[in-house]
């Protein structure tokens, strides 16, 4: 309703007691009913809280005329009820709009879902493309407003506890636009302690790896997080983990991409410890095996070569026999092979580089 609106009802009101103080006596019941029809009380009801003052005053000053008394006050307080019934409803309509559970899987981009299970997301939260909001009732408006706390999606994708420790570790991910020209957005992801999402302090520390996480915004973003870990806690995978390679506790290997084990065994899934990102990438299988062993064949009449075959695969057998580390050393002149002996030893496991950031050679 506009200014002129609201100036006109008060001004009708104020020239309808005016009228009333010179009626006779049998003419002011009648005009009464007339004056207050049921729209002109709704118009008033709806107007009240921005005209209180003036209506308390107008309808006092009426009350005074002689017979209008209680018709005043029952008017007063039928207004009064009707304004409190319609800003009651305001309040539900806004905060059943707060309480909408919105699925995440409708919110971003149908490529960076794929294979999802279907995530909720949590009540008085949003996200889409553009980041994580929390919602703000405006009760007086009947609105609901929406205040940004990540510049970018962030979510826990997975769960596991470590066999060994029984610490419990999670994948965070977060979307991670492109720079200038370069593609479209993708997941970027880092496996931490469960207690870095939920402690102030170090949530911090996922800024270094580009997470939409500030030390202004930490407090917002593990409400975020625990309250979207609480809605989808049958969704997120939960699974036993490890956070090391190799042999385990239970006699089975764990590789980056495979876990080697009797069907007594339980899965696990690699939770990769602070700066294991570059092994995780080196370790990994290329070619044939067929291929490996011609290469092989090539060095058989190079011992000092060959041994860096045996020591690279004797690495593994010191859990079952139990044998001390040790360490081999090769000491001579420029190119008499000791890199390529040290690549030879490299590709029986991963990706005989060391000139390549994702290479298994330091």
């Amino acid at each position: 309703m506009s200014d002129n609106e609201t100036v006109d009802l008060v001004a009708e009101l104020k020239a309808f007691v005016e009228s009333v103080q010179a009626m006779e006596s049998a003419d002011r019941g009648p005009a009464f009913t007339t004056f207050f029809s049921l729209e002109r009380i709704e118009n008033m009801a709806a107007q009240w809280r921005d005209n209180e003052f003036q209506f308390e005053a107008l309808l006092t000053q009426l009350g005074s005329v002689r017979g209008m008394g209680a018709r005043s006050r029952e008017l007063t307080q039928t207004i009064k009820r009707a304004q409190r019934r319609a800003r009651q409803q305001q309040q539900q309509d806004v905060l059943q709009q707060m309480g909408l559970t919105n699925i995440l899987n409708e919110n971003i981009a149908d490529y960076l879902v794929e294979g999802f299970p279907t995530l909720l997301i949590p009540n008085g939260f949003d996200v889409d493309m553009g980041g994580v909001y929390t919602l703000q009732p405006n009760f007086d408006e009947g609105t609901v407003s929406r205040e940004k706390i990540a510049t970018a999606p962030i979510i826990i994708t997975q769960r596991g506890r470590d066999n060994d420790t029984g610490h419990m570790q999670v994948e965070v991910a977060w979307v991670e636009p492109p720079g200038p020209g370069k593609g479209r957005p993708k997941w970027r992801t880092h496996t931490v302690e469960r207690s870095v999402l939920f402690d102030s302090r170090k949530i911090v520390s996922l800024i270094d790896y580009g997470a939409p996480v500030t030390s202004i915004t930490a407090a917002d973003a593990i409400r975020w997080l625990t309250a979207y870990e609480d809605i989808n806690q049958h969704k997120i995978p939960l699974t036993n983990g490890a956070n090391r390679l190799g042999w385990q506790k239970d006699g089975s290997f764990l590789l980056p991409d495979g876990h080697i084990k009797l069907d007594k065994h339980q899965e696990l899934k690699l939770f990769p410890m602070e700066g294991m990102d570059p092994i995780m990438k080196s370790l990994r299988t290329g070619g044939t095996w067929e291929g490996w062993l011609e290469v092989v064949e090539l060095l058989r009449d190079h011992p000092l070569a060959m041994l860096s075959v045996y020591a690279s695969v004797a690495s593994v057998m010191q859990h079952i026999v139990k044998c001390a580390n040790f360490s081999v050393d090769w000491s001579n002149e420029t190119s008499s092979g000791k890199t390529t002996s040290l690549r030879v030893a490299a590709s029986v496991w991963g990706y005989p580089a060391d000139d390549d950031d994702e290479g298994f050679i330091y």
